[in-house]
């Protein structure tokens, strides 16, 4: 009980409600609810929270990192080392991610999915077929961005030789963190 005191609540309950509600009792319930043809979660109120979760913790990062007179001080990054099941997976990625080829291979199978799933499609799904992008496409879209910059910012930092300059190096593994800060220096310019 001591060890869990000494975790900061409110990433743990951030990795609650991510994995454990999100990725475990989410999923069950959507499936019981199409088997049982009632309408106890549907797909858009869980995309709708995994997007919030992966909101709240960008926002977390966003106070602890970039606003100085925060009342929040958590440091995400040594929070998360304190919980043993992710060091395990932390282990268990770097062996996978061991070999370059393995590396090129997710990097361009990342790159691609993007252009497919976030690009491609809802462009033809959009001109051809009369398709409304509503707010659940939208977070889709996001929680797949999410997804290939959190695998862009593991590979980066964790295997630095692949890159040839700091200068590409990735400081945040979110994807509002590397876009708006991006979007307003070119309005400032």
């Amino acid at each position: 009980m001591k060890k869990l005191l000494r975790k900061n609540l409110l990433v743990f309950f951030l990795l609650f409600q991510g994995v454990t509600i999100n990725y475990i009792v989410f999923p069950l319930l959507f499936v019981y609810s199409k088997l049982s043809n009632n309408n106890y979660l549907n797909l858009d109120e869980w995309v709708i929270s995994i997007c919030l979760n992966l909101l709240a913790w960008q926002l977390l990062f966003y106070l602890t990192n970039y606003v100085p007179n925060s009342e929040i001080k958590v440091n995400i990054t040594e929070e998360l080392k304190k919980y043993v099941i992710l060091n395990w997976v932390n282990r268990k990625l770097k062996y996978f991610f061991s070999k370059p080829n393995i590396r090129i291979f997710i990097l361009n199978i990342s790159i691609w999915f993007v252009i497919i799933f976030n690009l491609l499609i809802p462009l033809i799904s959009v001109l051809i077929f009369d398709f409304k992008i509503d707010f659940t496409v939208c977070c889709l879209w996001f929680i797949s961005f999410q997804f290939v910059f959190f695998i862009f910012y593991y590979l980066n930092n964790y295997f630095k030789e692949d890159t040839n300059s700091d200068y590409h190096i990735m400081k945040s593994p979110w994807f509002l963190d590397a876009v708006f800060p991006n979007l307003i220096e070119n309005k400032s310019t």
